[in-house]
């Protein structure tokens, strides 16, 4: 660990500590230090020189995570520190991730401020969180960073409603931007065994999202969900039209679609002895579909071939490398297929991530493994592998396999 890492933490600490010897509030927090090693692929459309490669074999990152909550009041932020190809790539990003302060009037429970708003009944996919659009699958999940918003909740024996307002700001996500107001509502109900979840937002450009899911327990061993959302409009991340073969910028933009539709349905078998098997099938029309794919790999071939008329090689590479973005996003394909199967008792908890596209047979598979040493101290590991047809999407990534190493330390509350 950098110098630098050990003065953000020191730095932290002495002033949280300040505070909860003042004020008594509650803090709690975290320190994550990993490293990442990527195997490069070494055939495929997708694959350059390794003096042209974008993709840092090795990184080794720390984030330190922070939350104060007093009287209603709950402030988070985190700050982390990235290095890459043996130290020579240094990164650092300091995040306020929630400010908000939460009330209660006349029956009502109020929140405004800085809040993370995270909707949905599913674990892989979440159709209906349409606030953030939490990226889900993640080798080291991480917390998400909140948005401005104001809201109310009335809460009943078996159901509740709650309102939301987002002000008038810029707001961008890899699958929708906008700028103006929005209003977002969100009503819950229980029906015996079954928790149901109404979903919807309407944006001051008349652009709305429509949700609806479910969780029911079906049996001793057994759980149930689904969820089905509609988007007025989206977008995606796609070449320009109007790009020539070989480009000086970035020809990517997200281009704005409408229509777009979710489909989720899932469960949980649980046995007795800590096994669980989750499984999940889904559809997002905002996700890349076979002949998408096929056009990029084709684009990639085309541009290679470049280079025997004359093309400088950094053009023609970095074009390459430019298609390869399309793996950054939120939904790679539209069709998904998800298993997961996990143990977990007092200390080690090991499970495998399944993730099979059957448009195009492409195949992700990931163990993981995370051990308690102590109650707030853990050891993690990530084994990620690419694979599936030869020309599926995840077979023709730039990575064949990556495998991930670390440590976290809750910090309880002081």
């Amino acid at each position: 660990m950098t110098n630098k890492v050990y003065k953000y933490i020191f730095i932290s600490l002495t002033v949280v500590t300040t505070l909860v010897n003042v004020s008594h509030a509650q803090v709690t927090g975290r320190v994550t230090s990993y490293y990442s090693h990527q195997s490069l692929s070494e055939s495929g459309v997708f694959v350059v020189p390794e003096d042209f490669r974008v993709f840092p074999e090795e990184s080794v990152s720390h984030e330190l995570t922070l939350a104060y909550e007093h009287r209603g009041w709950r402030v988070s932020g985190a700050a982390d520190v990235r290095h890459q190809d043996e130290g020579e790539t240094f990164s650092q990003r300091n995040r306020l991730k929630e400010a908000s302060y939460d009330f209660s009037t006349a029956g009502l429970e109020g929140s405004v401020g800085k809040k993370v708003s995270s909707w949905g009944v599913s674990y892989a996919f979440r159709p209906l969180d349409i606030l953030q659009r939490e990226v889900r699958l993640q080798d080291v999940q991480t917390d998400i960073e909140g948005i401005l918003q104001a809201s109310l909740q009335k809460i009943w024996d078996s159901r509740s409603l709650s309102m939301y307002y987002l002000p008038d700001i810029e707001y961008s996500s890899k699958e929708w931007r906008y700028r103006g107001w929005s209003l977002a509502s969100q009503l819950y109900m229980n029906s015996g065994n079954a928790d149901w979840y109404l979903v919807s937002r309407i944006e001051n450009t008349r652009h709305y999202q429509l949700g609806v899911g479910f969780s029911s327990v079906a049996g001793a061993n057994l759980e149930l969900h689904g969820a089905i959302a509609y988007l007025s409009h989206y977008t995606r991340l796609l070449r320009r039209q109007d790009a020539s073969l070989v480009e000086m910028t970035y020809p990517y933009t997200y281009e704005e679609d409408r229509h777009g539709k979710q489909f989720l349905l899932g469960g949980t078998v649980t046995a007795n002895n800590g096994l669980s098997l989750l499984f999940e099938a889904w559809f997002n029309a905002l996700g890349y579909g076979r002949n998408d794919w096929q056009r990029i790999m084709d684009l990639s071939e085309q541009q290679g071939a470049m280079l025997d008329v004359g093309i400088p090689a950094e053009a023609v590479y970095g074009n390459i490398n430019w298609n390869t973005t399309m793996y950054a996003q939120p939904a790679v394909a539209r069709y998904n297929l998800f298993l997961r199967l996990s143990y977990s008792d007092d200390k080690l908890d090991p499970s495998l991530d399944i993730l099979f596209t059957p448009e195009d047979g492409g195949l992700l598979a990931r163990l993981n493994l995370r051990y308690r040493i102590a109650p707030v101290w853990t050891l993690f590991s990530h084994l990620r592998l690419h694979g599936g047809y030869s020309d599926s999407a995840w077979a023709q990534s730039p990575m064949s396999w990556v495998i991930i190493a670390g440590t976290q330390l809750s910090l309880a509350s002081l």
